[in-house]
């Protein structure tokens, strides 16, 4: 008969909770040059609504909006190298150490599918002691560094979305605790009945 309670009391809560899949996305309006350095981008998903405790990634995407300022119409030609727009992207990712010889105007993105891991990604070592630099399942934060190796680009965003899987749970409501109650009582009176 307890095991049955157990049981019954369980199925109620079913409906309490809820498993739902939502998108999230931080953008950097940069609408700006790039000039020809080194650009770190930060993409904090916490602020943005992502929950460590709650949410699962199941997929990163990353989206850049950028043009050239003058375009050279032979760029492409062999004799034409030094009118092209050549990119580093370092992430730990997606482009880890990807090299672009030559950015045209264009908004790309692109994805990767993502597994929960609470494990760090990436670590440095150093003077004996270990610094964990890249575990996005947990702090939420995403980096993307650039070196530019142009003066003729102009970035107006760059952004990263993830998909998540979310994990909740509602508190009960008041009637529900009340008819709760309610049963628990009727229980027990029933079984005093039953003894006596």
């Amino acid at each position: 008969m307890r095991h049955f309670k157990i049981l019954f009391f369980a199925f109620l809560l079913l409906p309490f909770s809820k498993t739902f899949a939502l998108t999230i996305t931080d953008t950097i309006q940069f609408n700006n040059k790039l000039e020809r350095d080194w650009h770190q981008f930060t993409f904090d998903m916490i602020s943005e609504g992502y929950n460590p405790d709650t949410d699962s990634i199941t997929m990163v995407s990353f989206t850049i909006d950028i043009r050239e300022i003058f375009t050279e119409p032979f760029e492409d030609e062999e004799y034409a190298e030094e009118f092209r727009e050549p990119l580093l992207i370092h992430d730990w990712f997606l482009f880890y150490r990807s090299y672009f010889p030559d950015i045209d105007t264009s908004v790309s993105t692109d994805r990767i599918f993502w597994s929960r891991t609470n494990d760090c990604l990436y670590e440095v070592q150093f003077m004996g002691t270990t610094e964990c630099l890249f575990q996005p399942d947990i702090d939420g934060l995403f980096f993307s560094s650039w070196q530019v190796g142009t003066d003729n680009l102009w970035l107006n965003s760059v952004s990263l979305s993830i998909e998540v899987i979310r994990s909740k749970v509602n508190e009960p409501s008041v009637l529900f605790i009340f008819i709760t109650t309610l049963l628990v009582l009727f229980g027990k009176h029933c079984n005093l009945q039953k003894y006596s």
